[in-house]
């Protein structure tokens, strides 16, 4: 099975760091077997990091924008992995080409 990490970073060596924010499903490292839902994730973590996450305060979208993005999208599958032992079933296997995204 091919599972895809939506990120802005290359994560050859996936471990489990604590977040201080809210997830949909808690602690763990979030993986799909949709590559374009990580495409797409992966895509609006580079611009809220690129913008700074201020992106309506800074002008960058109007509030239009800014409501749709907060929108529920449908998302067809994500799988959590919260454990050492979990992630040691996982292989590194390479990066989506920038071209895809």
């Amino acid at each position: 099975m091919i599972l895809y990490h939506g990120s802005n970073v290359v994560v050859s060596e996936p471990k489990l760091i604590r977040q201080n924010r809210f997830l949909d499903f808690g602690f763990g490292f979030y993986t799909t077997t949709n590559k374009k839902q990580a495409i797409g994730f992966a895509d609006k973590v580079y611009k809220r990091r690129k913008n700074g996450g201020r992106i309506y305060t800074a002008g960058a979208l109007t509030k239009e924008q800014t409501l749709d993005a907060l929108k529920i999208k449908k998302l067809n599958n994500q799988l959590v992995l919260t454990s050492e032992k979990a992630l040691s079933y996982l292989k590194f296997i390479g990066t989506v080409p920038e071209e895809e995204f």
